[in-house]
């Protein structure tokens, strides 16, 4: 009997023991895990996150991991997947679930999950720096600061008016990258840059820079015999006139940026008087409706002088100058020499100009007007 006590008193001191100790193991609590704040970024950024905002609120974490989901469902893992604070950067667009789960002293686990949401980024920032004015056929130099967004740059071009001229290859996110241009024809030119990135994303940025004769230098192509008005490298503004319609037309054929018209035998700026885009004809962008230009002009000169002075005696001065004989007043005289050639013939060869004048082969392409303004070039078109 003694014996059958012993072994139930045993019995009990188990169950009780065994009691105590389910009781402690459901008393225990999962850690509190905390992933972090979501984020948006733009691709390529890189990511930070941390989990040092977790606690076990009854013993220690002993354990964190990470783990990412990317937009497509593919899983990837940060910098160190088991570390508190780790990193990630992802290529691609779209929301990316990101959690860590943690584990405490008693084998307990929780997780936790933030969301980072990518947007496209955009391509490497590129500034160009460029002088407003320039001198034709001087050394220019240009400036380009690139930019590359924690994405190094790859190249860097140059291009002037859309014809590449330099390229720079490079490895660094940062960069300044200058060049040195001659530019060859006056007028007005684009110069952009163009920065590629080792994503293949792309950068650019443009100026127009303003191209003229250099001052002091005697004689340039501007006064010689062959100047080209499309170039604006002439020392007046060129007029012609269309054989079929008896139209005029005035270029802008010294890059000055200025309509100028002979009137009373005085040069005459027509942006003083009237918008001269409105006289722009639909050509492609080259030339202004002379005879409309003249007549608006004058008409507004007259106008003004009256307003001044009700007894100039000029008021009157101005005439119909739809009038065909009115050339010689506006610079747009006849062709008194032709100093390269006739369309048709590319023979640049003055000497037969009189007889191909005379016979209507073609175009003299840029001569001397017989006009008050003697240096005035234009070119005349002859029936042919």
């Amino acid at each position: 009997m003694r014996t059958t006590g012993v072994v139930v008193a045993a019995l009990a001191v188990l169950a009780v023991a065994a009691t105590a100790s389910a009781a402690a193991a459901a008393e225990n609590r999962p850690p509190l895990t905390d992933a972090g704040l979501d984020q948006t970024v733009t691709a390529n950024t890189t990511v930070y996150l941390d989990a040092n905002g977790s606690r076990d609120p009854d013993g220690t974490i002993t354990r964190v991991e990470w783990s990412i989901r990317t937009p497509g469902g593919d899983a990837i893992t940060p910098a160190c997947p088991t570390c508190r604070q780790t990193e990630f950067r992802p290529d691609g667009t779209g929301r990316y679930a990101v959690t860590v789960r943690a584990t405490d002293d008693d084998g307990a686990t929780r997780a936790d999950t933030l969301y980072v949401t990518v947007t496209p980024s955009n391509g490497p920032a590129v500034s160009l720096t460029a002088p407003d004015t320039v001198d034709r056929r001087s050394n220019v130099r240009l400036t380009a600061t690139v930019a590359g967004n924690d994405v190094p740059i790859s190249t860097v071009d140059w291009l002037v008016d859309g014809r590449a001229t330099n390229h720079t290859s490079l490895s660094r996110e940062n960069a300044t990258v200058n060049t040195t241009h001659s530019f060859d024809a006056t007028g007005s030119r684009t110069v952009r840059v163009v920065a590629y990135d080792q994503l293949g994303r792309r950068g650019t940025a443009m100026e127009s820079v303003r191209v003229v004769n250099a001052t002091g230098r005697g004689s340039s192509d501007a006064s010689s015999n062959n100047c080209h008005f499309w170039e604006q490298n002439c020392l007046t503004d060129a007029t012609f006139r269309n054989v079929n319609t008896g139209e005029r037309t005035i270029m802008d054929a010294n890059g000055d940026g200025k309509i100028t018209l002979w009137i009373d035998g005085q040069p005459v700026d027509a942006g003083d008087y009237v918008n001269t885009e409105d006289y722009a004809q639909d050509n492609g962008g080259y030339g202004y409706n002379l005879d409309e230009l003249e007549s608006d002009v004058m008409s507004e000169r007259k106008r003004r002088q009256s307003s001044n002075d009700d007894s100039s005696s000029d008021s009157n001065s101005g005439s119909d100058s739809s009038d065909e004989d009115s050339d010689d007043t506006s610079g747009a005289g006849g062709c008194a020499y032709c100093t390269g050639g006739y369309a048709g013939y590319g023979d640049d060869d003055s000497s037969d100009s009189d007889a191909a004048e005379n016979s209507g082969a073609g175009a003299c392409l840029y001569c001397r007007l017989a006009s008050p303004a003697a240096t005035t070039l234009g070119l005349v078109v002859v029936s042919g």
